[in-house]
């Protein structure tokens, strides 16, 4: 949900009287209209609040805007106003006036003076051409549709004249006709010659408005009967909340009763303009859709900026504003400071420090009694100057650790930037590799001892993916060609088998420095025996320890080294299985 500011308020609250040649030029008069806009200028009563005082002045400007451009169409009254789907400004206004909608009525200057306990506002708006222009087209054609008859759509021919007839209208027209709880089209419907005489029940159904419920007509034999309803708008209740709270609430230009938190009753369906205005700070608005599930957010508003304007006797005094240096007293006219309470601190060499709390509303500027100054003895100016240099000292080595803090931190991101830019620039993103390598498996190593072992040369092909950084998933698989020497032979060479051997796994593998790889894997290993002792499977686990050459992806040959401890073997007791392989690779892709 966006919000439209709708201007930046002009002008402050100021204590005591404001004399009438202090005022503003548009306070005195509205400025003339130009092509582009028209002006109008509230004004409110003397008024014991500064809330009271702004509603009455809002009031004022769009009852004024509404008498001069559309009275054609509406009346105003100068009691407050009522709404239904956009804004009526009278409490009782004619048949035949319009609900006008204030599109662009825009607020670009406020001023509340206050004198004693009294308060009086004055407010200006500007209101497009071409708005009031197109409320006016609107307006016209609402007239114009309303003389206009509604189109009746006609169910059945009336031939069976033993039978009944009923024309169904509401207000508005479009609501669903369910007759005996059977659906017969929408409002205005003439149903001919369909319905069995006697009592019937009638429910209009409409989306924005409250059911109308078990409506009765009684059907009479070739006559035509009228059932018709005014429908009640369905209405829900938004609640309505800021920080901070009392706020004035407006929607569709009229003002609602009250200040936030506070609650505004609204039809379903409708589309309304809701504004809110606070003397201390800028005034928001924004489109809301009205449905039954809408819970509307805390709407925080932005304080507008205050002033304070203060001296000493003598002058040349530094000010200190919570803390911070903020000027001299007699060479500045002002001082911009937020909403709230804030800690003066007037020092002068020579003179006793002073000291005082001052709070200031949103765009208030707040006028500050002289303070007159109290004169001090030589040796206590000169330790209160010892002191103000030592708090000086302390306030510029505060400041120059929290830059040379600052410093380090974006040095520090920086070199961690550079280091991902050099991982990703250095290392390939997705790689394949063909190898070539040694198998072998056996009960101890290393091998040639008197046990079982399993030897060959292996083909195999993998291809990583990068995940992040340095790490990677791998997948390969290898063929073998090679010879079983089985743990029943007395020598190392005697009784052996030829046989193919199949090796699939994974692994997650990581780099480190250039080209070092180390990284976990399974996988499941099997072979098949040439000879009538069939074949073998198992999985497995183990470490992938290698050399690859793919730093600054420069393609070449690496060295893998992989132990791997084997899952109860079915023809060996088990073993580490070593493979030493020549690796060549290419980077495919970043």
């Amino acid at each position: 949900m966006g919000f439209l500011l709708l201007g930046i308020l002009v002008g402050v609250g100021v204590s005591g009287p404001v004399r009438a040649e202090k005022l503003p030029d548009w306070v005195l008069g509205r400025p003339p209209p130009t092509r582009v806009f028209k002006f109008y200028l509230g004004r409110s009563g003397s008024e014991k609040s500064e809330r009271d005082a702004l509603r009455e002045a809002m009031n004022d400007a769009t009852e004024q805007a509404t008498r001069e451009n559309f009275g054609f169409y509406t009346q105003v009254q100068s009691e407050s106003t009522e709404t239904l789907k956009e804004t009526r400004y009278s409490k009782r206004t004619s048949e035949e006036s319009e609900r006008v909608r204030f599109v662009e009525f825009e607020q670009i200057n406020l001023l509340i003076t206050n004198d004693r306990d009294r308060s009086v506002a004055y407010v200006l708006y500007r209101y497009p051409v071409r708005q009031i222009d197109a409320e006016k087209a609107r307006l016209k054609r609402l007239l114009k549709s309303r003389e206009k008859p509604e189109e009746v759509h006609e169910i059945g021919e009336g031939k069976n004249r033993h039978l009944g007839s009923v024309e169904v209208f509401s207000k508005p027209s479009g609501a669903e006709v369910r007759i005996d709880h059977r659906s017969w089209g929408k409002t205005p419907v003439r149903i001919r010659g369909a319905l069995e005489p006697g009592e019937h029940l009638v429910d209009l159904l409409h989306p924005d408005y409250e059911p109308e419920i078990n409506g009765t007509f009684i059907a009479v034999p070739g006559q035509m009967v009228t059932f018709q309803k005014i429908l009640q708008r369905k209405e829900v209740v938004l609640k309505i909340r800021t920080e901070p709270e009392g706020a004035i609430v407006s929607v569709d230009g009229k003002i609602v009763d009250g200040v936030t938190p506070n609650e505004v009753k609204a039809y379903l369906g409708d589309t309304l303009n809701l504004s809110l205005s606070h003397p201390e700070v800028n005034p928001e608005t924004t489109q809301v859709k009205v449905s039954e599930e809408l819970e509307l957010p805390v709407f925080n508003l932005i304080y507008k900026p205050a002033r304070m304007l203060l001296d000493s006797l003598p002058s040349g005094a530094e000010v200190r504003l919570d803390g911070k240096r903020v000027g001299r007293t007699g060479e500045d006219a002002g001082f911009g400071v937020s909403r709230g309470k804030h800690e003066v601190k007037l020092a002068k060499t020579g003179y006793e420090d002073e000291q005082f709390e001052v709070e200031v509303k949103g765009g208030e500027t707040k006028v500050v009694p002289t303070k007159k100054l109290t004169s001090v003895s030589l040796a206590e100016v000169r330790r209160r100057e010892e002191a103000l240099r030592e708090e000086e000292e302390r306030r510029l080595k505060k400041e120059e650790d929290a830059r040379e803090a600052s410093r380090r931190e974006a040095e520090e991101r920086e070199e961690r930037r550079e280091s991902e830019i050099r991982i990703a620039r250095s290392y390939p993103g997705e790689m394949y590799q063909f190898s070539i390598g040694y198998v072998g498996v056996t009960n101890s190593l290393p091998l040639g001892t008197n046990k079982q072992a399993l030897c060959c040369f292996s083909f195999g092909l993998a291809y990583q993916w990068r995940i992040h950084g340095t790490v990677y998933f791998r997948g390969q698989y290898s063929f073998g060609l090679g010879e079983d020497y089985p743990e029943t032979s007395t020598s190392y060479l005697d009784n052996s088998e030829f046989l193919t051997s199949h090796d699939l796994n994974v692994g997650l593998p990581l780099y480190f420095g250039e080209n070092l790889r180390l990284g976990p894997e399974i996988g499941a290993f099997w072979s098949n025996r040439l000879k009538s002792q069939g074949s073998f499977d198992q999985t497995f686990y183990g470490v992938n320890l290698g050399f690859d050459q793919i730093y600054q992806r420069v393609s070449g040959m690496g060295l893998a080294l992989k132990v791997r401890k084997y899952s109860d073997p079915k023809d060996y007791k088990g073993g580490v299985y070593v493979m030493v392989e020549m690796t060549f690779h290419q980077k495919t892709g970043e």
